[in-house]
């Protein structure tokens, strides 16, 4: 009997257990009633701490009829998360509560569930009576975030249509809320650009900058919207049909369309678009060219160069818009795209030779440059315009056409007579496009130069043909009897240059070095023994010339070649020889 009534005992004890619990619960949810707000914080709390047990019966608290006890059982239930998920149809429903606090607590709950509470959200956000309740369902899914858009963002494009401004400005937040993820609404979005409310349209530019680029079944929604009599609709959907590239070729027929379309910025933004989309679009792009609305031809242009080669059909097009009739920003983007396009070669160079012909410099410096871009080729079969371009007014054009023969190298020796005079430009850029022209020409420049060296008229270009050599080094040796004329300049800058170049020469000066170590001048045995010692091994055959000239009979030529020697001395391969230097120099 004893043992009978224990299994009893223990077979009660869980009843009771759970009778104790549910007391426990119908007791706090009491307590969300109580007047006292400390007391009703502890009672939510306590129920979120109870968790699972609990939430039948805060579902039930819902109804109640005291404010407090309904907020609070929802505020319990969206501390739970989405452990709560089961209520959360019974939260949306309390969306409709009379108090905007429970509401308010409702929303927050459903938001806090997540995804689970998206299904109970949509049906909401469709309730037709009440758009207090349409506005909270598109709030709390775009608080969800991304996690939202699977099964809530069909709903929330539908309601970017609601009949109330408000709802359609809360759609518009929920979708910015929810980012990338909601490119789908974007063509729904841009219609709302059009709205007769400004907080919507401003809602809509704010969820579209946040959306980013939609994804490609978008695009007949875009096309259908362009038919639409907003503005801002029909620029705003031209200018995302080019997000795909290629891959949108379908909006080519629409954006060619829209390159009639009365206003200006809507045709710019269709051009844009088919210069996006590259390939397909070219013969769109031609036609453009060929309007009257020069901004959109400039457009056209820098589509067509963004295109490139593959654009080669559209050259000639583009080429007829070097017109002087033309305006000036056309004439420069006609310029900028042969240059890009750069095929069929032929047509390309004499568009670009015609406009080294234009009036405004700008247009026949980009030529200039141009020529130069199209490579060697190009610059050689226009090197006699270039050539001619030396002599231009604008400085731009001087740079620009000495930078573009020099892209030649050896092939513009032609222009290095001219070329050498650029040396004194009045302007550093064409100087030192000449400097670098003529050492890319490399050995042919070099007659030229020596020319140039021997100008008895201007100390400057004797100076600079003395540093181009220098530049040139090895490739000059042909220039080294008239650099060791020049060592006797009455110009100090000239004899400083030229002695760099020699040294720069190198071995090939040596010889000619030794000679001049038995000059009559002593000025020029020291300036001479300068200039070996700079020259390391090189010097290496003169170096008993030198070491003879440290009892020269003038005390400054001796302190040069000891001053050279020294220098010399540990840049010299042979160890004798080092010995030898060493030797001299004690006895000295």
């Amino acid at each position: 009997m004893m043992c009978r009534g224990l299994m009893v005992l223990l077979c009660l004890a869980p009843l009771t257990a759970q009778a104790d619990s549910r007391e426990q619960i119908q007791e706090q949810i009491d307590r969300l009633g109580a007047e006292q707000q400390q007391v009703r914080q502890r009672a939510i709390y306590r129920l979120r701490r109870i968790g699972k047990p609990a939430i039948s019966s805060l579902i039930n608290a819902l109804r109640r009829t005291e404010p407090t006890v309904r907020s609070g059982a929802a505020k319990s239930l969206g501390l739970m998360g989405s452990v709560a998920r089961r209520a959360a149809p019974a939260l949306a429903r309390s969306l409709e509560d009379p108090v905007e606090g429970v509401q308010q607590e409702a929303m927050d709950a459903l938001r806090r569930i997540g995804r689970e509470a998206v299904s109970s959200l949509t049906k909401a956000l469709g309730h037709r009576k009440r758009q207090d309740v349409r506005i909270l369902a598109a709030r709390a899914l775009g608080r969800i975030g991304p996690e939202a858009v699977r099964g809530g963002l069909s709903a929330l494009v539908r309601a970017l249509n609601d009949p109330h401004k408000n709802v359609r400005i809360e759609a518009c937040q929920a979708l910015a809320r929810i980012g990338k993820p909601a490119a789908a609404a974007v063509p729904v979005l841009i219609t709302l650009l059009g709205d007769k409310f400004d907080k919507v349209q401003q809602a809509a530019k704010r969820a579209l900058a946040k959306l980013g680029e939609p994804p490609l079944s978008a695009l007949p929604g875009l096309i259908q919207i362009m038919s639409s009599k907003f503005t801002s609709v029909r620029q705003t959907s031209a200018s995302y049909m080019g997000s795909w590239g290629a891959e949108g070729r379908g909006a080519v027929p629409a954006l060619l369309a829209a390159l009639g379309d009365p206003v200006s910025e809507v045709k710019v933004a269709s051009v844009d678009s088919l210069a996006e989309i590259g390939v397909p679009a070219i013969p769109a792009l031609i036609k453009a060219l060929k309007g009257r609305d020069d901004q959109l031809r400039i457009r056209a242009c820098r589509g067509l160069g963004k295109i490139g080669t593959s654009a080669s059909s559209a050259t000639v097009a583009v080429i007829k818009l070097l017109d002087h009739k033309n305006a000036l920003e056309v004439r420069l983007a006609s310029v900028e795209a042969v240059v890009a396009i750069g095929v069929p070669l032929g047509p390309a160079i004499q568009g670009l030779v015609l406009a080294l012909r234009d009036t405004e410099v700008v247009v026949r410096a980009e030529a200039a440059k141009g020529l130069g871009q199209l490579g060697p080729l190009a610059a050689q079969a226009s090197a006699g315009v270039l050539i001619k371009a030396l002599s231009d007014d604008a400085w731009s054009v001087r740079a620009n056409a000495t930078e573009s023969l020099g892209k030649m190298g050896q092939l513009a020796r032609k222009a290095a007579p001219v070329m050498v005079y650029m040396l004194t430009d009045e302007m550093v850029n064409v100087r030192k496009q000449a400097q670098i022209a003529l050492v890319k020409i490399g050995v042919d420049s070099v007659p030229s130069l020596i020319k140039g060296l021997a100008h008895k008229r201007s100390a400057a270009l004797r100076k600079a043909c003395a540093e181009t050599l220098a530049d040139l080094a090895m490739d000059a040796e042909a220039a080294v009897e008239p650099l060791i004329a020049a060592l006797e300049d009455p110009d100090s800058g000239v004899r400083q240059s030229a002695g760099t170049a020699l040294v720069a020469i190198g071995d090939p000066t040596v010889k000619h070095l030794r000679e001049q170590l038995k000059s009559e001048d002593a000025a020029m045995r020291q300036l001479t023994l300068a200039l070996l010692g700079r020259m390391g091994q090189a010097a290496e055959l003169a170096i008993d010339e030198m070491l003879e000239l440290l009892d020269d009979e003038e005390i400054e030529v001796g302190d040069a070649a000891a001053a050279a020697l020294k220098k010399l001395r540990p840049q010299l391969g042979d160890a004798s020889l080092q010995r030898k230097i060493r030797v001299a120099l004690e006895k000295r």
